[in-house]
């Protein structure tokens, strides 16, 4: 990624140099001397999108404009939230139990834009009650005319003429600390180029349009794309911007502005480029399914499901089993994909590569990794290229066939995936690029290296997670709720293996130093890590059924590692906790409407209650009672 933002920098010099070779650039802006000029801040639009752009101050600045009305409204949304508590520090998913660096680094504004702090809002505020206060504020602010500013010099500006050389020196001085400045800038320079080379053109009386010009660097911006790995998300949003100028742009390969779209955390910048192309002449299926599977990413199931329409034109039972997967019927979906997978039809590669996958993604979230597993055959034998890895970030299902074999290879730990894990975890370049599954990996780690005292694989693991998140956290406009949904729920599982890790760390201190360790004082412990997890239980109005059954069967791992590493320690509080997280799982996923899985969860939880010898509880039959009426049976 540093490497790629340096990239940003110099080509921001070399577009300059060029520039600078025109006569014109050292010739005066304006006819006025700086002193006699007053200017304003201009905002730097650095993500694309409305509501997102950052304000910079002036160069040179001495003296503020009367606010315009976004400052107006930016004071009143400033002044309201000034009366209540950050959402990052509220939120129990984020704060309450992160580690300590990771937590003060979220609740830095300059990482955390939280949506929700809109609905709190809404929620708390007494609108009519505060708007004579709000009123008076805005009084009070307008009456001054100074506004306090950052200025690059102190004194009176030199009544010297600045020049367009001189102007933008700064700017590529930030561009080489900053991949975003770096980017706008870019963007500007080669807008301007673009249009210098226009009126050249023009002044020279060639026909040739300024199109048909720009033709020139598709073939190099093809290879381009190609080349590069994409972990900045800036050069990432500038070469996809690059699709909507050049014409020619459409011959970029689908998959490889899918490829920069999801691994630089631009999904939304990926749909504009993709539309660019469609637009420019390329309606072939491929491009409009790659679109599709973006707006589903993004949580736009109207715009995916027309997508899906252009690129299945002829497909009826293709389209019918998507329809039944976006409206949520994903049992009547899976059974679908799989007549379609076992039909004797001739099918295009590219469509049976689309029915396998979404099979995956509906029996991921159905939870039948046995099914899953008997499709993967191959895989688990390690005949695979490494190539095949991509996934969404923070996504608990769906991607390539490779990362659905990661996550079902942690919940089958009777059969032989080491071919598999062996040939993903040993390379370099496919650790890298399944850094959107490190909670996997990271948990794969646990299981295998928690006997021993050295768990830095792990303790590694989790900092690139926490990394990856900070990053893409960041980068994502506060208004993609859906993505930052997404975020969180995969940030979930590293923060509670990190905290069993110390949980473990503290039994074993505790027995280090006292031989006969006090039962009691070790409940307390492993009481204290089930009244964390009591407060990130997925919620059944915003969380697929598949974050569910993660976030059981992590725990329901975790817990099993923490009782075998510690076996001086018989407590029956992790027996009790998980008795009670399967009751919690079946009542949740009950509630979604996956009531197959609930079924399944409930299951577990009698099969635990005989194991303990546990009495029956009033609960078991209230759950039993609810989930028959939720299947309609007697």
């Amino acid at each position: 990624a540093k490497v790629e933002s340096l990239w940003l920098a110099a080509a921001c010099r070399l577009l300059f140099a060029v520039q600078e070779m025109n006569p014109a650039s050292r010739a005066p802006l304006i006819d006025n001397d700086l002193s006699e000029c007053v200017f304003t801040s201009v905002k730097l639009d650095s993500l694309r999108r409305r509501g997102a752009s950052q304000t910079m101050a002036p160069l040179f600045s001495t003296q503020a404009q009367d606010p315009d009305a976004d400052e107006k409204r930016s004071v009143v949304l400033s002044t309201i939230l000034a009366n209540f508590k950050q959402p990052a520090r509220g939120d129990p998913t984020i704060a309450t139990s992160l580690p300590y660096e990771l937590a003060n680094l979220l609740q830095s504004q300059e990482h955390v834009k939280d949506f929700g702090a809109f609905h709190e809002i809404a929620q708390n505020l007494d609108i009519g009650a505060n708007k004579k206060k709000i009123d008076d504020f805005l009084v009070e602010e307008l009456k001054n005319s100074v506004k306090l500013t950052r200025s690059y010099r102190t004194g009176d500006l030199p009544d010297v003429k600045i020049s367009c050389h001189e102007l933008i020196t700064p700017f590529l001085l930030c561009a080489e600390r900053d991949s975003a400045v770096a980017c706008t800038l870019l963007r500007e320079l080669a807008n301007s180029a673009q249009h210098e080379f226009a009126f050249i053109l023009k002044d020279q009386n060639d026909a040739r349009p300024a199109k048909e010009a720009m033709a020139i660097v598709a073939q190099p911006l093809k290879d381009f794309v190609g080349s590069i790995e994409g972990r900045d998300a800036s050069l990432v949003r500038f070469i996809l911007s690059l699709c909507e100028v050049i014409p020619q742009a459409a011959e970029i390969p689908v998959d490889h502005v899918v490829r920069l779209a999801t691994r630089g955390r631009s999904l939304s910048s990926g749909v504009i480029a993709m539309e660019s192309m469609i637009t420019s002449g390329d309606q072939s299926p491929q491009t409009w399914e790659a679109l599709a599977k973006l707006y589903r990413s993004l949580g736009y199931d109207d715009a995916a499901l027309l997508s899906f329409v252009n690129a299945f034109p002829h497909q009826e039972e293709t389209m019918c089993a998507i329809r039944q997967e976006m409206a949520g019927n994903v049992r009547d979906a899976v059974q679908a994909y799989k007549h379609l997978l076992s039909a004797e039809i001739d099918r295009s590669p590219r469509e049976s590569e689309f029915l396998k996958h979404e099979f995956f993604r509906c029996a991921e979230r159905l939870g039948e990794w046995d099914e899953i597993g008997k499709h993967l055959e191959d895989v688990r034998t390690g005949e695979f290229k490494i190539e095949d890895l991509s996934c969404i970030p923070g996504e608990a299902s769906g991607g390539s066939s490779i990362c659905t074999a990661f996550r079902v290879a942690l919940r089958q730990p009777l059969e032989d995936w080491s071919p598999f894990l062996t040939k993903v975890l040993l390379q370099e370049d496919s650790t890298r690029k399944l850094k959107h599954l490190g909670v996997e990996i990271a948990m794969n780690a646990l299981l295998s290296d928690s006997a021993g005292d050295d768990t830095r694989e792990v303790h590694d693991v989790l900092q690139q997670v926490y990394q990856s998140f900070i990053d893409s956290w960041s980068t994502t406009c506060s208004a993609s709720v859906a993505i930052r949904r997404k975020l969180l729920q995969a940030l979930q599982p590293a923060v509670e293996i990190d905290e069993t890790l110390r949980t473990i760390d503290e039994l074993k201190t505790g027995l280090r130093k006292l031989k006969n360790m006090d039962i009691k004082k070790a409940e307390s412990i492993v009481n204290q890590l089930e009244s964390k997890w009591q407060t990130r239980w997925p919620s059944a109005a915003y969380d697929a059924s598949e974050v569910w059954e993660r976030v059981v069967t992590f725990r329901s791992r975790m817990l099993g590692t923490l009782a075998s590493v510690i076996p001086e320690i018989r407590t029956d509080s992790i027996a009790t906790m998980r008795t009670e997280m399967f009751l919690r799982a079946s009542d949740g996923l009950r509630q979604v409407g996956q009531v197959v899985l609930s079924r399944k969860f409930l299951r577990q939880y009698i099969e635990s209650v005989v194991q303990t010898g546990a009495p029956e509880d009033l609960r078991l039959h209230e759950a039993v009672f609810k989930l028959k009426l939720s299947m309609g049976t007697n």
